[in-house]
C-alpha cells in the first residue's frame, strides 16, 4: 500500500469514524442521561472529542512502540507497552468524559438553585 493511501486511511480514521464510534458510544448513555440533564445532548460531542482523542494517540503510540519494538521480537515488553497505551487512552477518554460530565452536573444544579 502507498504512503498516499495510508495517509488517506488515516485522515478517514481520524475524521469519520473515531468520532462517529465515541457518538455511537455516547448516544447509549445519553438514552440515559436525558432524563436527568437538561444539556445531555453535549454528552455526545464529549464522547465524540474523547474517543476521538484517546483512540488518536493510542493508534500513533501503538504504530510507534510497534515499529521500534516490532523488529526486535521482544514480544513480551511490547505486550507492556500496548496494556500502558491502553491506560492512557482510558485516561484521556474519561478526562474529556469526566470534565463534560462535570461542567453538565454543575450547570444542571445551577439551574435548579438559582443563587
Amino acid at each position: 500500500m502507498a504512503q498516499d493511501q495510508v495517509a488517506g486511511l488515516v485522515v478517514l480514521l481520524c475524521g469519520c469514524l473515531l468520532p462517529t464510534a465515541g457518538a455511537l458510544v455516547g448516544a447509549a448513555q445519553w438514552m440515559l442521561l436525558r432524563n436527568h440533564l437538561r444539556r445531555a445532548r453535549w454528552w455526545l460531542l464529549a464522547n465524540a472529542g474523547g474517543w476521538t482523542l484517546g483512540l488518536f494517540v493510542g493508534a500513533l503510540l501503538s504504530a510507534i512502540a510497534g515499529s521500534a519494538l516490532g523488529q526486535s521480537g521482544n514480544v513480551i515488553l511490547l505486550l507492556i507497552l500496548l496494556v500502558i497505551i491502553g491506560g492512557i487512552v482510558g485516561l484521556l477518554v474519561g478526562g474529556v468524559t469526566g470534565f463534560a460530565l462535570t461542567r453538565l452536573l454543575k450547570t444542571e444544579a445551577e439551574t435548579q438553585n438559582p443563587a
